[in-house]
C-alpha cells in the first residue's frame, strides 16, 4: 500500500504540474455530496475517491468586454475535456488496474463542496468557491477513481468566507437574497426578452453572463492571470451578430441568443 500511495503521490505532483494546476486534493467519495448517481452506476468499478483540482481561468479585464470573464476565452468546456482526457490517460497508464474518470461542470458530485473539504478554498455566499490565489475566478474538476490514496486523503472542514455581505448587496436581481431570476440565466434565455430584463442587461453592459456578485467579492480585489496559456489566447471580450460561436461557450444556446444579446447591448 505504501509503495502505491508513494507512486500516485509523485505521478500527481508531475502531472498537475505540467497542466500548471497547483491547487488539487484527494477526498474519499463518502464524503462527497452526490448529486447525479446514474454517472456513477454506470462505471464499471466502484469509484472510492476523488481527486479534486482547480483550474484558474481569468484572463484578464478590458472596458470593451460584454460577456462574462469565464466566455472571454475559448469554451472551458473543450479544454476541460481535452485536460481529463489527457491526466486520465495518463493515470490509466501508470495504474491500469484502477479505473479513472474526469469531470468538469458536469460532475456526479457537488463540485464546490468536494473542492471545500478538499482544503481548496473557501464557499462564498454566492455558492462559488474562493481560492486563496486565484479567488473564485475557477473551473472546478473531479477524477473519480478506486486507487487506495490511503494516508494523501484528508478531509478538510468546510469553511466559509466572512459574510461581509458585498455580494449580497451587489447582486442586481436580489437572486442571492432570495429575490429574481439571476442576471446570467436572463441572458441564456431563449426566445423573446421582457423590456425589464433587456434594460437590466444594457444597465450591466452583458450580453452573455454575470460577475457582478464575484467582481465586488474583496478575495478577488486583485485577480491573477491563469498561467494556463488556453485562458490567455484567443481572446474575444465583445463579440459582434454573426460571429464565430462553435469554440465559444455561449455556443450550447445558439447563434439566435447571444446575436439577439447583442443587438440590446450594441444598439
Amino acid at each position: 500500500m505504501t509503495d502505491i500511495v508513494n507512486d500516485i503521490r509523485c505521478h500527481l505532483y508531475s502531472m498537475m504540474s505540467n497542466e500548471h494546476i497547483e491547487y488539487y486534493g484527494v477526498v474519499p467519495l463518502s464524503g462527497c455530496r452526490i448529486i447525479k448517481n446514474h454517472l456513477i452506476e454506470r462505471l464499471d468499478y466502484t469509484p472510492t475517491y476523488v481527486i479534486m483540482f482547480l483550474i484558474p481561468y481569468y484572463p484578464g479585464e478590458s472596458q470593451e468586454r460584454i460577456v462574462s470573464l469565464y466566455a472571454v476565452p475559448r469554451d472551458y468546456h473543450i479544454y476541460i475535456r481535452e485536460l481529463c482526457g489527457r491526466l486520465t490517460d495518463r493515470l490509466k497508464g501508470k495504474f491500469p488496474e484502477y479505473g479513472f474518470d474526469g469531470y468538469g461542470d458536469h460532475s456526479p458530485i457537488y463540485e464546490a463542496h468536494a473542492a471545500a473539504i478538499a482544503g481548496l478554498g473557501l464557499l462564498g455566499d454566492n455558492g462559488m468557491l474562493i481560492n486563496e490565489k486565484y479567488g473564485s475566478f475557477v473551473f472546478l474538476c473531479g477524477i473519480l477513481t478506486d486507487i487506495p490514496f490511503g494516508d494523501m486523503s484528508y478531509m478538510h472542514e468546510v469553511k466559509g468566507c466572512e459574510h461581509c455581505g458585498a455580494c449580497r448587496a451587489a447582486c442586481p436581481t436580489g437572486t442571492l437574497t432570495g429575490g429574481g431570476t439571476c442576471l446570467s440565466q436572463i441572458t441564456q434565455t431563449k426566445g423573446e426578452l421582457t423590456e425589464e430584463n433587456k434594460a437590466l442587461m444594457r444597465r450591466y453592459n452583458t450580453a452573455w453572463g454575470c460577475d457582478i456578485c464575484q467582481l465586488v467579492c474583496p478575495h478577488n480585489a486583485d485577480p491573477i492571470k491563469s498561467p494556463i496559456p488556453y485562458f490567455q489566447t484567443d481572446l474575444v471580450y465583445s463579440p459582434d451578430v454573426g460571429c464565430r460561436i462553435d469554440d465559444r461557450a455561449y455556443n450550447w444556446k445558439g447563434q439566435a441568443v447571444i446575436d439577439r444579446n447583442i443587438r440590446i447591448i450594441k444598439g
